[in-house]
């Protein structure tokens, strides 16, 4: 038997290439842990590196280096790499926040105990930093994705 031969012919080249199911979501994964990841490895670095963490420069220093690079690397993620990147950012700062709230509680508590000099800064810094940080980061992520990544209408 031969064909019917009644599909069209298509030049060559003019197929739109569809991304299959799996390999969006695979993609969407993918950019979300890895985003999480670099986001609390470059907000937190700085923080392992300056011990001295009861001077105020210092956690201005470790503020800079760190948090602002993360908050440039969300913002990118989450306008190149949409929802997943906004996401993974997101997941990423609520781990920097543990993190700022035992790094900055054990400052107040080594002074405390004698080991250190009291901080420079008031103890309301233990609570604020890390939720400021919270509040900016998902400030960004709101900001810097796309519009129509985050619909609210539902498509059923």
């Amino acid at each position: 038997m031969e064909p019917l031969r009644t599909d069209e012919a298509l030049p060559p080249g003019s197929k739109q290439k569809t991304k299959d199911f799996e390999s969006v979501i695979l993609g969407g994964c993918t950019s979300f842990v890895l985003v999480s990841i670099f986001t609390y490895l470059l907000a937190i670095w700085p923080f392992l590196v300056f011990q001295n963490l009861e001077f105020l420069r210092t956690l201005l220093l470790c503020s800079a280096f760190g948090l602002l690079v993360a908050c440039i690397l969300g913002a990118i993620a989450s306008r190149k790499l949409g929802l997943a990147g906004a996401c993974g950012f997101l997941a990423g700062a609520m781990s920097v926040t543990v993190f700022l709230s035992l790094r900055l509680d054990q400052s107040f508590l080594s002074a405390a105990a004698g080991q250190t000099k009291e901080p420079q800064y008031p103890s309301f810094f233990r609570f604020f930093v890390p939720i400021f940080w919270l509040v900016l980061s998902l400030t960004i992520a709101v900001l810097f994705t796309k519009k129509s990544e985050i619909s609210l209408k539902s498509d059923l």
